[in-house]
C-alpha cells in the first residue's frame, strides 16, 4: 500500500511536468489504475483482520459487519449481543468470520431476514441465527447446511465447537454454534 502511494505521488509529479497531451493522458490513466489498486489493497487488508476489532471490540465490529453485509446482500438482519462478552482476540476474529460465513449462506438461500444473537455462558460462546425465508421451504435447513456450508462446518470444527441445525415452523431455520471459552484471555 505504501509503495503504491509513493508510486502515485511520483506519477502525479511526472504528469504535471509532462507537456505532450498524450503522455499526460497516459499518466492520468495510470494514476486512476493506481487508485483502484490502492482501494483493493485497503479492502483486502481490512478483510484479513478488521481494525475495528482491535479499536472498538467485537460488538462494534459485528454491528459494522451486519450493516455492511445487509446492505450489500439485501438482507434484513437483527443483531443482539451480550454486552460483556470476554473472549481472546483469536476467538473474536473467529466469531467475526463465522458471522460473515453464516450471513453469506443466508443470502445464497433466499433468506428474507436473519435474527442473530451472541451470548456468553460460563463454558462457551453461543451464536444463534434464526432465518426467515422469502418463500417457505420445509425440510431445507439440513439441506442448506449439507449443500453449501462445508466452510462453516470446517470453521466450527477447527475451533473445537459444535454446530446444530434445526428446521422450525413455516420454513424457518435455526443454526446454533457453540464455541468453547478459552482458559486465558489475551488482551
Amino acid at each position: 500500500g505504501k509503495r503504491l502511494g509513493a508510486l502515485k505521488m511520483t506519477l502525479a509529479g511526472l504528469a504535471a511536468s509532462t507537456s505532450p497531451p498524450s503522455l499526460r493522458a497516459a499518466a492520468e490513466s495510470m494514476a486512476s489504475q493506481l487508485d483502484e489498486a490502492l482501494a483493493l489493497v485497503r479492502r483486502m487488508s481490512a478483510d484479513l483482520h478488521p481494525l475495528i476489532l482491535d479499536n472498538l471490540g467485537l460488538n462494534a465490529a459485528l454491528d459494522w459487519l451486519v450493516g455492511d453485509v445487509a446492505a450489500r446482500l439485501g438482507l434484513a438482519v437483527d443483531l443482539h449481543c451480550d454486552e460483556d462478552v470476554q473472549i481472546d482476540k483469536a476467538t473474536e476474529l473467529a466469531v467475526y468470520r463465522l458471522v460473515e460465513t453464516v450471513l453469506e449462506l443466508a443470502s445464497q438461500h433466499q433468506t428474507a431476514s436473519v435474527s442473530m444473537e451472541l451470548l456468553q455462558r460460563s463454558h462457551d460462546i453461543v451464536l444463534q441465527f434464526h432465518f426467515v425465508p422469502r418463500h417457505a421451504r420445509p425440510g431445507s435447513a439440513a439441506a442448506v447446511i449439507e449443500e453449501s456450508s462445508e466452510s462453516l462446518k470446517d470453521q466450527v470444527h477447527l475451533l473445537e465447537g459444535r454446530l446444530e441445525v434445526d428446521e422450525l415452523s413455516e420454513g424457518m431455520q435455526r443454526i446454533n454454534i457453540f464455541l468453547p471459552v478459552r482458559a486465558s484471555i489475551d488482551r
